[in-house]
């Protein structure tokens, strides 16, 4: 054998153990490919940090880049794994290796699902080594940051039914002033202190001229141009609400749109733009509004498109430039500026020959990434043609959501560092539009009937970061240090604390109104886990249906666990509320406090205030039928007639029920409606009470809780009676089962007979008058359980 093949044999062993050697050598030394996110070595990433493209943003990983990194990363890990088995290094931390343990043990995932979570690590990696931003340039040049620096900057302040305190705004507008705002953008609404024949479109909780006055001085001391904003077209609901204004409505349905073929609508328009401007001597801007005009040409200026040929884009612009052109007559050195979303799909020839394009300039508003996407470059082109100047509009708050009481603070970056690309594409390098300036908006509400979004304190860390990126027009390490100093914190603010998905934050900020954004912090904290709970989630799902409930039958251990849970997580926020009421009574106004409780707090607490008198009931149980557990019992003609009457919209004295103070030994209540019976068999349900003491005009009471304009009576009880004087309120049961001893009334405050009236006098309530109102709400089946006489008595209690 040796002779037949000599050497060869040597040859390949030798040939292997080279390679083998070889192979270990790189296992064990060599340093593999990482990718980097802080180089760019790429000559596409190069070519776009030269000349950035205004849709690409760096929060948008492509897919196939991260499955590509998938690979790379389970090479890599099992690399690593290998290398400690083989070598292990005594440098080699033991938390590195569970680390890539953990990172291992998530191969069982589908390859979608770890996609998604490299994409999403990925991104905050990035973030991080970028400054947490998604930030568009790396190297900027000096002459672009002068550029952005000469810019006008404006904060929206929208003052939609919640008002700051001034004394907080006296506060805030050296804060704005640090961080690189020039200016306010003020959407007073019904704050405003309108007078004379317009005082009704002033709110009962508007500011004085005394607070305008404090307010246009704590901005001039921080050489802030105040810029008032004044709806004149659409989002007049504050305006045509009233039935005094509802002739002027386009669609008489609603108080959205201003009609323009009145010449009231003009008249009443002039007279609020007079008295705006009056009060702010100094301005040298008006902003119109005119934004989301819905349904133009479908009521009363239909008439006037068929009749002169014209679209509802010729009325808009024949009704904005005429509103302008009185301004630029009458306040020549006032520049009005509109929101642009009704001329974007107006061609340039019609807005010119309307001559809209000499007496405004728009404001271009996206609150949404990829701007280039929503705005096409022929928009730009026409607005660079027709306009002298152009302003645009990014978000800070206010602009995810309209019930949001969180912000997400990485949204809103990326979204103003959108505008710092567009601006710097079309307007620096381009030279296609003269840009004058960005409206930083923050929403309070989204029209006049919605409810609060997020508060503005919280919205500060976001704002802060947003004007230092709109300042400078990047967003860099030391941007981002000196964002965070002015807003008080010890440490820069991380991506995550800011965006609204973590529990943890650095609590040591501190700036006008901090104590409300870290109280709003906590509250959302709570919510998110309480609604994540498994100890909650669990039994609330599988042992509380509504089936279970009707029926009665469920697990009395399940419920008895879950009314512990539910007892602490209540009692938190309980805590919660009475912590948050103090720090908001601080910026708001009462009001606004209450409104914003009742809506984040009260609520959520009274829904797991059910759960657990639902939870109370069952476990109380002790014995169970045997299934199949048929149809629920029958509900009571008392419990049809109770549900109606706690309904929030129910008011005694618009529906029937005649209001009369209690007042000597014995009253009488007349026309009481025939369904609101009482003397109802079983747990004394009463539905009626009437009663006038300290504006308490009329109650209703179910069971043993009553209610009054929706809220319980007991509550108005304790603001209102004096338990020194019971004849002056009744308090009704079925006969004297039942003494409400804890408000103050006797035993022998109950009525004695029931009659049927013979007529039911009621106010028209809904277009129906309230008899037929509550015939219509209760069966009649002729039931003559309840005895009915001639008229209804009360007897003074002793």
């Amino acid at each position: 054998m040796h002779s037949r093949f000599g050497l060869l044999p040597y040859l390949i062993v030798g040939t292997a153990g080279i390679l083998i050697v070889y192979c270990v050598w790189n296992l064990l030394f060599a340093t593999p490919e990482v990718l980097s996110y802080k180089v760019k070595e790429d000559k596409q990433e190069k070519d776009r940090a030269r000349n950035p493209d205004p849709k690409w943003s760096i929060l948008q990983k492509p897919k196939n880049a991260a499955k590509q990194e998938l690979k790379k990363e389970r090479a890599l890990n099992g690399w690593k794994q290998e290398k400690v088995f083989l070598n292990p290094d005594p440098k080699w931390s033991v938390l590195e290796e569970k680390k890539l343990q953990d990172r291992l043990n998530k191969n069982h995932l589908n390859e979608e699902q770890d996609v998604q979570q490299i994409v999403k690590e990925k991104q905050q990696e990035k973030a991080q080594d970028q400054n947490f931003s998604p930030g568009l340039f790396q190297h900027l040049d000096p002459a672009d940051e002068a550029f952005f620096h000469q810019l006008e900057r404006l904060v929206h302040l929208d003052l939609k039914g919640a008002p700051p305190l001034v004394s907080y705004l006296e506060q805030l507008f050296p804060l704005l002033k640090s961080l690189g705002a020039t200016g306010l953008l003020i959407e007073y609404e019904d704050m405003f202190p309108y007078s004379d024949s317009l005082s009704l479109l002033a709110a009962g909780n508007a500011y004085s001229q005394t607070d305008l006055q404090r307010i246009q001085m704590a901005a001039r001391r921080n050489d802030l141009e105040i810029v008032p904003l004044v709806q004149t077209f659409g989002h007049m609901e504050f305006v045509l609400k009233y039935e005094k204004y509802m002739s002027l409505r386009e669609l008489n349905f609603t108080p959205q749109v201003i009609t323009p073929t009145r010449e009231e609508s003009y008249l009443l328009l002039q007279q609020m733009i007079i008295q705006i401007l009056q009060a702010h001597p100094e301005a040298k801007h008006i902003h119109l509004g005119c934004d989301e005009v819905f349904d133009l040409g479908k009521g009363q200026s239909h008439t006037l498109l068929i009749r002169e040929n014209l679209t509802p884009e010729n009325v808009f612009l024949r009704h904005v430039t005429r509103l302008a052109k009185f301004i630029r007559s009458t306040y020549p050195h006032i520049k009005p500026l509109i929101w642009d979303d009704w001329i974007r799909n107006i061609d340039e020839k019609t807005i010119e020959l309307s001559e809209l394009n000499k007496v405004v300039e728009p404001v271009v508003w996206c609150y949404e990434n990829n701007i280039m996407d929503h705005i096409k470059r022929p928009v730009w082109e026409k607005y660079g043609q027709l306009f002298e100047g152009v302003w645009v509009a990014s978000a800070f708050k206010g602009a995810t959501g309209s019930s949001e009481f969180i912000t997400n603070a990485s949204f809103h970056i990326d979204n103003n560092l959108q505008w710092v690309a567009v601006i710097r594409n079309l307007g620096i390098h381009e030279m296609l539009v003269n840009f004058r300036g960005i409206a930083l908006t923050g929403w309070q509400r989204y029209d006049h009937f919605a409810t609060l979004c997020e508060l503005l304190p919280v919205g500060l860390p976001s704002l802060a970061m947003c004007l230092s990126a709109t300042k400078n027009g990047d967003f860099s390490k030391q941007q981002q240090v000196t964002a965070s100093s002015a807003l008080g914190c010890s440490l820069p603010l991380e991506l995550p604390a800011l965006s609204g998905k973590d529990e943890y934050i650095i609590g040591d900020c501190r700036f006008p109104g901090s104590d409300v954004f870290y109280a709003v912090r906590q509250l959302w904290s709570k919510v998110t886990t309480t609604e994540h709970d498994d100890r909650l989630k669990s039994p609330i799902s599988g042992w509380l249906t509504n089936y279970q409930v009707r029926r009665g039958f469920s697990s009395s251990w399940h419920m008895s666990s879950l009314y512990r849970e539910l007892a602490v997580v209540i009692s938190h926020f309980q805590s919660l509320l009475n912590e948050l009421k103090g720090y908001l009574l601080k910026v708001y106004d009462r009001n606004t406090v209450d409104e914003w409780l009742e809506t984040n707090v009260h609520s959520r607490i009274a829904k797991l205030e059910d759960i657990l008198g639902k939870a109370e009931a069952l476990m109380k149980k002790t014995t169970w039928p045997r299934r199949p557990l048929g149809p629920p019992p029958m509900k009571s003609r008392s419990d049809e007639v109770g549900q109606k009457l706690q309904s929030s919209d129910f008011s005694p004295a618009t529906q029937g029920v005649e209001v009369v103070p209690i007042q000597g030994q014995v009253d009488s209540i007349q026309n009481l409606p025939i369904h609101l019976r009482a003397n109802i068999p079983g747990n004394g349900n009463i539905p009626v009470i009437n009663s006038q003491v300290q504006g308490v005009n009329g109650a209703v009471t179910h069971g043993s809780e009553g209610y009054w304009q929706g809220g319980k009576l007991s509550d108005v009880l304790r603001q209102s009676f004096t338990p020194t004087v019971p004849s002056k309120l009744r308090y009704i049961q079925s006969g004297n089962a039942y003494a409400d001893v804890k408000h103050g009334l006797g035993q022998n405050d109950y009525i004695q007979n029931f009659q049927q009236p013979q007529q039911v006098v009621g106010s028209q309530y809904e277009g129906q008058s309230a008899s037929r109102r509550w015939n219509n709400a209760v069966p009649q089946n002729g039931d003559n359980r309840f005895p009915f006489q001639q008229q209804v008595r009360t007897r003074q209690g002793k």
